[in-house]
């Protein structure tokens, strides 16, 4: 099946135009609905997200693999959602009719000094894509000027 939506981006003064593949709108659509379910703090939405093999977690030098009921239970336990989470320029990278990965970088609406960005490994199951893995980096926050001496 063939998706009709245009990407126009451009670079410098060239301008690249090109049809997004079905794919690429299918998880365009999961990253909204991803957002959103953050922001409103759907708990059994999100982590019914992540792959039920469970899901490895990376960054900042770390790397662990959490079951699915962890992260079941990692979403039930937050008390209240992500008030402006929105994703930023989402890059899909089709490695199979089955794998994509996905690279973003994220923040909270009105908060320019957050600087934070996203791998994550989706793979097809039964027809729903979910997540195997993400990596979430956080750049250090800027450090104030030094006086003069």
């Amino acid at each position: 099946m063939f998706s009709g939506l245009l990407v126009i981006s451009s670079f410098g003064q060239q301008s690249e135009k090109r049809v997004v593949s079905k794919t690429e709108t299918e998880i365009l659509k999961f990253m909204d609905e991803y957002a959103e379910d953050l922001r409103q703090n759907r708990a059994k939405e999100t982590s019914d997200r992540y792959d039920r093999r469970g899901a490895y977690f990376l960054g900042h030098g770390d790397k662990s693999l959490e079951t699915f009921e962890a992260i079941q239970k990692r979403y039930a336990d937050r008390k209240k959602g992500i008030a402006g989470f929105e994703w930023r320029d989402i890059t899909v990278e089709v490695i199979s009719p089955k794998a994509v990965v996905v690279m973003a970088r994220f923040g909270i609406a009105g908060n320019s000094q957050m600087r934070a960005s996203y791998t994550g490994l989706f793979v097809k199951t039964d027809g729903k894509w979910l997540i195997r893995a993400e990596d979430e980096s956080f750049a250090a926050p800027p450090q104030p000027k030094a006086k003069a001496q």
